[in-house]
């Protein structure tokens, strides 16, 4: 849980400072739902779903 909640700050930080959204991540069930909670067009909120879901699945294959 630490690594995905320094993630999450990480990410944040970077979206935020590229382009002043914030996004929001929630857990359920031990599965990883990324809510996206700005108006965005479909196409840039599908490059920033899969950068967030690659970081995850690399640091995830480095343990």
């Amino acid at each position: 849980m630490i690594i995905y909640l320094s993630m999450r700050k990480y990410f944040k930080r970077k979206v935020e400072l590229a382009n002043n959204f914030s996004m929001v991540v929630h857990y359920t069930n031990s599965k990883q739902n990324a809510l996206l909670d700005f108006q965005i067009g479909r196409e840039l909120a599908n490059q920033i779903f899969y950068r967030y879901l690659r970081l995850i699945i690399y640091n995830l294959v480095m343990l």
